[in-house]
């Protein structure tokens, strides 16, 4: 499933700002383990803020 998917699904898709702690719980519910939730949180967490801002989640698409 498309990362804009799952988190679409979780209820967090709409969010400007997206913490870890949302996109880990997102990821778990739809089956990724804590080290993928982690993994691609930090590849598409640029600056290393732990929050993924409106650039960070247009480069998901």
């Amino acid at each position: 499933m498309p990362l804009d998917k799952v988190l679409q699904s979780a209820g967090v898709g709409d969010q400007m700002e997206l913490t870890f702690a949302n996109w880990r719980r997102a990821m778990k519910s739809a089956g990724y383990s804590e080290m993928e939730a982690a993994f691609l949180f930090q590849k598409y967490d640029r600056d290393g803020d732990n929050i993924l801002d409106f650039l960070e989640r247009r480069r998901m698409r």
